[in-house]
């Protein structure tokens, strides 16, 4: 219907076209064809244009309904409150509908009221068009109707009122006439059903009802008939048994079923004739309601029983239970005829069950059942179960049997014609286990006899009629089998008259101290009908006769170790092993001893130290660690690691375990001059200085360096050096700092100038200034320099994976030097901490600085202290071509802390991104914060804007939905990944997410992180973008990257770029390019991948380096378009600079002073620079 409206109202547009000043007219707006509203509720509209001048005061027209639908029972109409302003307008007019006969209306439209601000209806700025909507309803009324019709028509004052003036309706009936005959009385909205009925010559009677499908206009008379009425007869709201009847259906009792009995007939006299089939015709004759002319229902179709054959025989039921004491009757029954004496046979047979025993047969004339001529009643068959009270835990069964060759009279055998008895299991039995005896047992010394502890099993309820058999066990409680007591267990049978069993345990003494300790006898059956009693569980109570323990005593932890100084605290914990719960009380003397570090009142006070009286107390049966605190001295003074030790001793008899243990203190960072003292010849050409980091810790340092004027002079004999020097947070070692020296003619002398530190960032200055002494050019002894691990001490997680020991050459730099080195256990061991090493270190002619030493790492999954292990120079393996060098610091500790945890640890699940055709998308699920134990967790997925498809309908959704279960054994950290599907479609979309959520973790597990987000891309819209890196000479004037769109479907898109600064800066700065932006644009179609961008470059003459700037993709236009890379690096390089001529000549001279001077040099020697 909205579209018809819509096609009235464009049709209506083109009347906007012309003015009528200052009067109105209304027409009908029609449609092409007449408008057809159906039954139910389909409707049809009848729509009045009006065009009213703005300064109308309104108008009546008539509106007459014509036709033979009538206005009430066929239809009603809907009239509106007002009429709307065409197109875009907001104006509206009201509108009013008064009757003025059945069929006949005034309709008042008007007055314009204006001010809506016009709109897409005014013309020329002195009418306004306006549309009336009046709704036709059809009445759903039951009735079978042909096609029925009507019109609509306007009248009133021609001088506004324009054709056309009426529109026609038809309605069409949703309504069918017909006779229904059903089973049951039928409401209009059930499926109707009719089956074949069923009479016997014996009077037994079926029916049916009959009603009509529609309201009729007029009565309607229904005929039904019987045939043979020898058979059958019919009748209804009591009109006796007939051949025939009349049924009336009026408009008040049309939908109300009229029943119709049949009633079966006997012969007279009676004749063996067999089951006869009947039938009841239902017609409808010639009616006033022609609808219901000549219609039919029905037939009704049925079968009468013959009474007079001897019938036939079968149980009523297959099969029956009963327990014991039970009588159960089995009904035998007589059907379809009882014209003679019918006599016919049973039969008992075992099947489990036994005759005598387990049932009875009581029945008054066993064996044969007898009915006499006419007899149609059930006879019965009494079987009595025997209530024998014996422990019978499978069921038993019988079988009673109608024997065929047994029938006398000509009956014929049905079925079922065996019935089973199923005679249910009986007379369960309850076992029970005493408490032991006795209780509680006495313990005994080693040495002495062992004491037996009795435990009675007896059972009660049924009887047995053979031994049953038992198992049963010892079960450890607190007491272990084979050092409390000893372990047995078997099977056993109990006996059937009854008599109780007794199990024996002996318990065995001891001299322990251990408190008392339990065990259970637990005796286990798999068999029906039986209970224990207790869960079959007997408790024994050893009682122990030894004087309590004391424990062993030990330093469990020492937390954290090696401690920084700044961290200020360090945390001994001591504690009690024992395995027994009964303890004396118990206390043991803690102090510290000086090492390396130093206790507070001593020179360097390091430490707190731990008074001497110190005593740490357990009360009886306390088992709890104790723990005490040390105070850590943060002395600002650069110092390498140090430490001290704790040790308990006893203060009565305690024994003890580890007594004592070593707190090594790492001091804050530290940078110091390495050497301090430098010496170099003034043609030299420059000297190094060198900066040595010790101590690591978790903060980046830095510290600013500067020269110094001595007696030598920036300028004259060397070049004024300043800047800063960086390390990482977790990096050691030596940086150089390089000193530019100058040459001179003068005959000076020694001369010296000085390098000093300042503004340490996160760390200490220990030697703060460097002595350089600059001496006139002479030959020196070479310098092989100094060989030293740097720093002494290093602490490395479990986890590190490989451990980078430093070795620093410094001090001279003459010749090739190598040395050895290996690794040496300490509490960490080779290969479950670390793996064994050795190998040799080389550094070339002139070079200096680091080497480095990996070691590989175990990282294990035992929870345990810290531990070390040294990495050390081979003694005398050190060698040089131009002499050894000299050894320091020949060895380092490397302690590993380690990251292992009791906890079973916490999952998270990882979000990620997909593309829609990557197919499967791995999700990683991380155990973190512990390892120990088997763990589990469930995942499932969760539909966000994407949805999980049905497996058997993938291309309904966007991923396949998953479920499942990951697990992790003991020890196992590693990453998990549950497999999503994604769905490829070829639907243009946004990005969609879904979610992949954690839940129910096992083994003690948590959750830190259960929901992690997948988002998909879409593959199927605008593409992604791309743009290329590209390096160009500085003298190719121009740079050309090149946009790239893939994954498209070739539709319209665009990019827009523009350059970047990087070190290369645009006309703005340092005129290294010409900034540029624009846009690349691909329609509709477009199948090429590729667009180009030209940036022009500018040469200059000055020396730069290599400089770059981007040009970045900063927005892009379309349909569902990504960005896939932003930003294209171009990188200009710097050519080679031409030397000018001038260059050229100053370059001979130099090379003609050095072929000089060689010329003039004693053959094979060598000049050294000597450094001190």
């Amino acid at each position: 219907m909205c579209s018809k409206l819509f096609r009235n109202l464009l049709l209506a547009i083109p009347l906007m076209a012309f003015s009528v000043a200052a009067s109105a007219f209304y027409k009908v707006i029609t449609v092409e064809g007449d408008q057809t509203a159906a039954e139910p509720s389909d409707t049809a509209t009848f729509l009045i244009s009006a065009e009213i001048a703005t300064e109308d005061t309104g108008r009546t027209v008539s509106l007459a309904i014509t036709g033979d639908a009538d206005h009430t029972d066929d239809f009603t109409l809907t009239f509106p409150a007002s009429c709307e302003e065409d197109g875009a307008g907001t104006d509206s007019i009201t509108f009013a509908a008064s009757s003025t006969g059945d069929d006949s209306y005034d309709l008042s439209l008007g007055p314009f009221a204006g001010g809506g601000g016009g709109g897409g209806g005014t013309v020329g700025g002195g009418t306004v068009f306006f549309t009336c909507v009046i709704t036709i309803d059809p009445v759903d009324d039951m009735i079978d109707e042909d096609l029925e019709g009507f019109t609509l028509t306007l009248s009133g004052n021609s001088s506004f009122l324009k054709d056309p003036k009426s529109q026609v309706f038809t309605i069409s009936d949703n309504d069918t006439a017909a006779l229904v005959v059903t089973d049951n009385d039928w409401n209009g909205s059930d499926a109707i059903v009719l089956t074949q009925k069923a009479t016997s010559e014996s009077g037994d009677t079926d029916s049916f009802w009959v009603e009509l499908a529609t309201e009729p206009t007029a009565n309607v008379t229904v005929d039904l008939a019987v045939s043979p009425v020898a058979e059958a007869l019919i009748s209804s709201g009591g009109s006796g048994d007939v051949a025939s009847l009349e049924l009336t259906f009026t408009s008040g009792n049309w939908n109300t079923g009229q029943e119709v009995t049949i009633t079966g007939q006997d012969d007279d006299p009676a004749v063996q004739d067999g089951n006869i089939p009947f039938q009841v015709t239902v017609v409808t004759t010639t009616e006033a309601d022609t609808k219901y002319d000549n219609l039919a229902g029905g037939p009704v179709n049925g079968v009468n029983a013959d009474n007079d054959e001897p019938g036939q025989l079968r149980f009523t039921q297959s099969s029956q239970n009963g327990d014991e004491g039970d009588a159960l009757v089995l009904q035998v029954e007589r059907i379809n005829g009882s014209s003679s004496e019918v006599t016919i046979d049973y039969l008992i047979e075992n099947v489990g069950a036994t005759s005598g025993s387990d049932y009875t047969d009581t029945t008054p004339t066993a064996t044969t059942l007898t009915w006499a001529e006419g007899d149609s009643d059930p006879k019965d068959i009494t079987i009595t179960l025997v209530d024998d009270a014996l422990w019978e835990p499978a069921a038993e069964q019988f079988t009673v049997t109608l024997v065929e060759g047994s029938i006398t009279g000509g009956a014929a055998l049905l079925t079922p014609s065996v019935q089973t008895i199923t005679i249910n299991p009986s007379d369960p039995v309850t076992i029970a286990i005493s408490a032991p005896v006795p209780d509680p047992v006495p313990e005994g010394d080693t040495g002495d006899p062992d004491v037996p502890v009795t435990f009675t099993v007896t059972y009660s309820g049924g009887t047995l009629e053979t031994p049953m058999s038992i198992s049963w066990a010892t079960v450890d409680g607190t007491a272990t089998a084979g050092l409390d007591y000893t372990a047995a267990g078997a099977d056993f049978d109990l006996p059937v008259n009854g008599d109780p069993v007794d199990l024996v345990v002996n318990v065995l003494g001891d001299n322990d101290p251990e408190g008392n300790e339990t065990f259970s006898a637990q005796l286990s059956e798999s068999l029906d009908l039986v209970t224990l009693a207790g869960g079959g569980t007997s408790v024994a109570t050893i009682e122990d006769d030894d004087a309590p323990d004391e424990g062993t005593f030990s330093i469990t932890s020492i937390s954290p170790n090696p401690v920084m100084e700044s961290t200020g605290l360090v945390t001994i914990t001591v504690s009690r092993i024992t395995p027994v719960d009964t303890l004396a009380a118990a206390s043991v003397n803690i102090t510290s001893v000086d090492g390396s570090a130093l206790h507070v009142g001593a020179a360097a006070g390091d430490y707190e130290e731990i008074p001497a009286a110190t005593t740490l107390d357990w009360a009886a049966d306390d088992k709890a660690d104790k723990t005490i605190d040390i105070v850590i001295n943060d002395d600002e003074a650069g110092e390498p690691e140090e430490n001290f030790s704790v040790v308990i001793t006893a203060v009565g008899t305690e024994q003890l375990g580890i007594d004592s243990g070593v707190v090594n203190i790492i001091a804050d960072p530290t940078v110091t001059f390495n050497p301090t003292v430098y010496t170099v010849s003034e043609d030299g050409g420059s000297v190094t200085v060198f900066v040595e980091r010790a101590n690591v810790d978790d903060e980046a340092v830095a510290v600013d360096y500067i020269t110094t004027d001595g007696s030598a002079t920036d300028g004259d004999d060397y070049t004024l050096t300043s800047g800063t020097l960086n390390w990482g947070a977790a990096e050691l070692g030596t940086m150089p700092i390089v000193i530019p020296i100058l040459a001179d003619a003068d005959d000076t002398g020694p001369e010296s100038f000085t390098v000093d530190l300042s503004s340490c960032v996160n760390c200490t200055i220990v030697a703060a200034q460097a002595t350089v002494n600059v001496e006139e050019g002479e030959v020196q002894e070479p310098t092989p320099g100094n060989l030293a691990f740097s720093p002494t001490s290093i602490l490395v997680g479990e986890g590190t994976g490989i451990a980078g020991i430093v070795v620093t050459r410094t001090g001279g730099t003459d010749g090739d030097v190598t040395i050895d080195w290996e690794t040496v256990a300490g509490t960490a061991t080779s290969p479950d901490d670390f793996v064994a090493a050795s190998g040799t270190l080389s550094w070339a002619d002139g070079v200096g600085g680091n080497q480095i030493i990996p070691v590989t790492i175990t990282d294990d999954a035992v929870p345990e202290p810290s531990e070390s292990f040294t990495v050390q120079f081979v003694a005398d393996s050190e060698t040089g071509t131009e002499g050894d060098p000299t050894v320091s610091a020949t060895s380092v500790t490397v302690t590993i802390a380690d990251d292992d945890s009791n906890d079973p640890g916490d999952f998270s699940v990882i979000p990620t991104n997909v593309n829609e055709g990557d197919g499967v998308i791995n999700v990683s699920v991380t155990r973190d914060n512990g390892s120990n134990g088997a763990v589990s967790v469930t995942y499932v997925t969760v539909s966000g804007t994407a949805t999980g498809a049905n497996p058997a309908d993938p291309l309904t959704d966007d991923y396949l939905y998953t479920t499942g279960t990951l697990d992790w054994a003991d020890g196992d950290s590693s990453a998990k990944i549950i497999p999503v599907t994604i769905v490829d479609d070829a639907e243009v979309e946004l990005e969609e997410s879904f979610t992949v959520e954690l839940s129910a973790p096992t083994g003690g597990a948590t959750i830190a992180n259960g929901t992690a987000a997948v988002t998909i891309f879409d593959n199927d819209g605008g593409g992604s973008f791309s743009i290329s890196d590209v390096t160009v000479f500085e003298i190719d004037q121009q740079a050309t990257v090149t946009v790239t769109r893939s994954n498209d479907n070739n539709t319209s898109a665009s990019v827009f770029w523009q350059t970047f600064d990087g070190t290369a800066e645009d006309e703005n700065g340092d005129n290294d390019y010409t900034s540029a932006f624009g846009e690349e644009v691909w329609l509709d179609g477009d199948t090429s991948d590729t667009r180009t961008i030209t940036i022009p470059i500018i040469p200059d003459d000055k020396v730069e380096g290599d400089e770059f700037f981007t040009v970045t993709i900063v927005d892009v236009a379309g349909e569902s378009v990504t960005i896939s890379k932003a930003d294209g690096v171009v990188v200009i390089k710097d050519p080679i600079p031409i030397p000018t001529l001038g260059q050229w000549a100053m370059g001979l001279m130099i090379l003609l002073l050095l072929g000089f001077g060689m010329a003039a040099m004693p053959a094979q020697r060598r000049v050294f620079i000597k450094r001190s």
